[in-house]
């Protein structure tokens, strides 16, 4: 006889799931059992299925990366979008913009880590709530990460950043 559990039974805490490390979540990956065409990112353990990225999204985020990248041009920092960053042993989220000490080459064998992250920045749109709520406290990081919000003209940033910062984001409407 099948035993029917309504959605209101089934209760998933922190507590009942498993906590996946950053090793764990490459070997998952290295051996298919993440679908490769799903963008995850492992926050705080847990595997998140990211969402479609809106045309607004994509222009904002391309906007603030372009004035960033002339901005840090020769200079001893670069500028990378919606790459992985290893905060932790079980958090490596793909933000979708992060200002790095260094060049490139500096992240060929390694992800970068708390102590090469200057900036964190997630463009969110109609994502702002549920950014703030998975990507504002992952866990308590090796680096404390402030966090702050700006809203510009084509969207809302929200940033995360190691170092306390005042920012202003000029778009062009």
């Amino acid at each position: 006889m099948a035993v029917l559990i309504s959605p209101s039974e089934l209760s998933l805490s922190s507590q009942n799931l498993k906590r996946w490390t950053v090793n764990e979540y490459h070997r998952l990956s290295e051996l298919g059992l993440l679908d490769a065409n799903e963008r995850t990112e492992l926050i705080a353990g847990q595997i998140i299925i990211l969402t479609a990225k809106g045309t607004p999204h994509v222009t904002a985020l391309r906007l603030l990366a372009l004035q960033l990248d002339d901005f840090f041009r020769n200079r001893p920092y670069l500028v990378i979008t919606q790459d992985p960053v290893q905060l932790d042993d079980l958090s490596e989220p793909e933000p979708d913009l992060v200002i790095v000490k260094g060049n490139a080459l500096d992240y060929a064998s390694q992800h970068p880590k708390p102590e090469d992250i200057q900036f964190i920045v997630e463009v969110a749109d109609s994502t702002l709530q549920k950014d703030r709520q998975v990507k504002d406290n992952p866990t308590p990081a090796p680096t404390s990460l402030n966090t702050g919000s700006l809203t510009c003209k084509i969207n809302s940033y929200t940033f995360f950043n190691s170092h306390p910062v005042k920012a202003t984001v000029a778009t062009s409407s």
